[in-house]
């Protein structure tokens, strides 16, 4: 192998896996925002089940 070759690969694969754990992480993110945009949805509806009890 030329010189310099090993540390090109380790270079490679260290960037690949940090892209992996990048892309995981993203994907993770937006299906904790779906989760958190339905528990908002959730809490509203309670809020306003609340609201309604207070005024009678």
């Amino acid at each position: 192998m030329r010189q310099g070759a090993v540390e090109l690969i380790c270079l490679g694969l260290t960037f690949l896996a940090l892209q992996a754990w990048w892309l995981s992480m993203t994907i993770k993110n937006g299906q904790n925002r779906r989760m958190t945009s339905t528990n908002k949805d959730s809490l509203a509806e309670k809020r306003k089940k609340l609201e309604n009890l207070i005024k009678k």
